[in-house]
């Protein structure tokens, strides 16, 4: 993240005219928001409609709680506010919901609206087609 990075995934062959597949785990409640939508910004940049992009964030509840604080810089209350903006059609889900369980959840979280809850949103998004 602290290096350019973009000229050498096209030095390789990455064909930004192609629909690519993009994941990105675990890493943005680590970077500061500048540096999150600094990602965005190229990934989006590079990814034509119809690629996709998987992602995890945290809500903005979860920096306050500890082990984590200090730790987590980025949360994000509303991943589709996030990510819409960048062209990206967003499906947000959490852990334990239909179509996100994998039968590892024996409990469930509560609905979205429900305020001051730690929360995980697992992310799925597509491009754009212009």
């Amino acid at each position: 993240m602290t290096q350019p990075w973009e000229d050498d995934l096209l030095a390789v062959g990455y064909c930004p005219a192609e629909p690519s597949i993009w994941l990105v785990e675990g890493l943005l409640m680590y970077l500061s928001e500048a540096q999150v939508h600094s990602l965005l910004s190229s990934i989006s940049r590079l990814a034509c409609p119809g690629s996709s992009f998987g992602l995890d964030l945290v809500n903005i509840k979860s920096l306050e709680y500890e082990p984590y604080r200090g730790y987590f810089r980025f949360g994000s209350d509303v991943p589709e506010d996030l990510l819409s903006p960048y062209g990206w059609e967003v499906e947000v889900t959490h852990p334990g919901e239909e179509g996100a369980n994998f039968d590892r959840y024996t409990w469930s979280f509560p609905p979205r609206e429900v305020p001051d809850v730690q929360r995980v949103f697992l992310v799925k998004t597509k491009k754009n087609i212009q």
